[in-house]
């Protein structure tokens, strides 16, 4: 059975963060996030839950329905590069105005495209519990490993980081990739080592480096060690 992609298209000045929470994502989807400087931050907890998923953040100019304008042109982006592909597309707004441009392109193209009010189901709280659960052993187990020794910790730490290094760069080496990429891409990952999201901040930075098709190549070979 083929997986299908989901673009999901979130309009941030609209919707809540609890809105975002409980959302099963695949490797596949992308998650497209549309706010002004007015809006909020992204939170690290909101992120967290993204994981590894492709997030992409559009920060656009503040003015009068500014940021609508600019999602529903994002989504005629994506049905014109996608229409030989099948693909789901999902609006997370509760602005009902999106649902008459959702009308228009289903009836033109019959492709599937949707608007939801929050991304996981109803009041799921079981997801973010989960996560500052499983943050809370991390921060305690870290605590109990310093107490015992942090001199411990430190070597460990490095030895790792030793490892890591060489995991990556015999996986780009063997690929065939040039000592510059090598040498860049190895420092990224001890760099962003043990840090919060380093997955998804490694991923961001190979791509804008070396763009979307040499940077995906780049980092399918070595997300498995990191």
């Amino acid at each position: 059975m083929a997986l299908i992609e989901t673009y999901y298209l979130i309009d941030f000045e609209n919707v809540k963060e609890d809105n975002l929470l409980g959302a099963k994502l695949g490797e596949f989807d992308q998650v497209h996030i549309f706010s002004t400087e007015n809006v909020p931050k992204i939170s690290i907890r909101l992120l967290s839950v993204f994981n590894a998923t492709k997030v992409f953040s559009h920060v656009v100019a503040v003015g009068k329905q500014s940021l609508d304008m600019h999602l529903v042109s994002y989504l005629g982006y994506l049905l014109g590069k996608n229409e030989n592909e099948k693909a789901r597309y999902i609006i997370i707004s509760q602005d009902t105005d999106y649902d008459n441009v959702i009308k228009f392109w289903k009836g033109r193209t019959g492709f599937d495209i949707k608007r939801q009010s929050s991304m996981g189901a109803k009041g799921n709280k079981s997801a973010p519990k989960a996560l500052l659960a499983k943050t809370v052993n991390t921060v305690n187990t870290v605590n109990s490993v310093n107490k015992a020794g942090k001199s411990s910790v430190k070597a460990k730490t490095s030895q790792k980081k030793v490892q890591l290094n060489n995991e990556i760069q015999k996986k780009l080496s063997q690929a065939g990739f040039d000592k510059e990429i090598i040498g860049y891409v190895a420092s990224l990952c001890i760099k962003q080592f043990s840090e919060k999201n380093a997955k998804q901040n490694i991923y961001r930075d190979i791509l804008a480096k070396y763009g979307q098709k040499q940077g995906l190549e780049i980092y399918n070979k070595i997300k498995q060690n990191i």
